[in-house]
């Protein structure tokens, strides 16, 4: 587990390895720019040592809405994890606003099949784990 940032805004990646991998990422607050920049550098990472197609469990929880220099960034970011094997996306929030801006970045970064849950167990719940 990795975490960025500070209480008020960042980020947090942790692995769960297993025959169907999982990268799960929480973030939390307003991004600054030093924040957009560490994530930038620190999630294309995540899943180098992963066999195979990954999955992501987007904790999205206590995130908030982004300024559009941010999404702008976001979009490039989740394009290029679509290169790197992430075949599915489980979201969690239950702000309406934020749902709003993730569904828009995953249709802007050419994912597909992102589910939108309200809580985390439930998004957990609804990507394979393997055995």
């Amino acid at each position: 587990m990795a975490t960025y940032g500070t209480e008020k805004e960042g980020f947090e990646i942790t692995k769960v390895g297993g025959s169907s991998p999982i990268v799960q990422l929480r973030v939390w607050g307003f991004w600054r720019p030093t924040t957009v920049s560490s994530f930038a550098q620190q999630m294309p990472l995540a899943p180098v040592d992963l066999d195979g197609p990954w999955s992501l469990l987007f904790d999205c929880t206590a995130a908030r809405t982004q300024s559009s220099e941010s999404y702008t960034a976001l979009v490039k970011i989740f394009t290029k994890l679509r290169t790197l094997g992430m075949k599915r996306i489980a979201v969690a929030t239950s702000d309406s606003m934020v749902k709003l801006q993730v569904r828009r970045l995953s249709e802007e970064s050419g994912q597909e099949g992102w589910t939108f849950h309200a809580d985390i167990a439930s998004a957990r719940a609804s990507l394979p784990t393997g055995s």
